[in-house]
């Protein structure tokens, strides 16, 4: 939380030192990032620290289950096209990855739930307000990942190493999940396999 205050005080404090060095600098052009920067900004400039600290909590955790979505989304579909690319591994890997959604979804679902009870039951920004945050902050993740050009490998070798990942990462994503996105009173156990 520190770390993400100090780059976000030095994001705004070295433009006004490259004005003091840099005869009349160029507008940077708007985008979906800058006006959610500006706009985010303006909101917890109001909030004492420990009200910033609950609006980053919540706004990273909001990001932090868009992330796991996406990852999902995007292990779905190296699955579907390794599975076409390597039909003798498909049944496996779908397999496989039925198990690792199986897994993930329900902690994921509780976790949105819960996220958003928080969301409405925090006083420190207007619930209009927060929202219209996360509605920037996704406009914003769209406009950098229609940027990225994701392409999938589905060379045996490259197949076989997404299917053990999700062997090893399953456990973990769990136990990320839990840590961060649950609130305190619903964290579970160890997850079984």
């Amino acid at each position: 939380m520190r770390i993400l205050c100090f780059f976000m005080a030095l994001f705004f404090i070295l433009p006004a030192y490259a004005q003091e060095e840099q005869p009349a600098a160029q507008p940077q052009p708007e985008t979906p990032i800058t006006k959610w920067m500006a706009a985010e900004s303006a909101v917890v400039a109001g909030l004492d620290d420990q009200g910033k600290e609950t609006y980053f909590i919540l706004r990273n955790k909001y990001g932090l289950i868009r992330a796991i979505r996406i990852v999902k989304k995007d292990v779905g579909k190296a699955v579907q096209e390794c599975g076409q690319a390597n039909p003798d591994m498909q049944d496996q890997m779908h397999t496989r990855y039925n198990a690792w959604t199986d897994s993930v979804d329900p902690i994921l679902r509780t976790a949105e739930s819960y996220l958003k009870q928080e969301i409405k039951q925090q006083t420190v920004v207007e619930l209009g307000t927060f929202m219209d945050m996360l509605d920037m902050n996704d406009e914003a993740y769209d406009f950098q990942q229609a940027a990225i050009d994701k392409k999938v490998v589905t060379t045996p070798e490259a197949c076989n190493k997404l299917l053990l990942s999700m062997d090893r990462t399953e456990e973990d994503m769990l136990r990320l999940m839990q840590a961060v996105l649950l609130p305190e009173s619903l964290i579970r156990q160890e997850p079984r396999n």
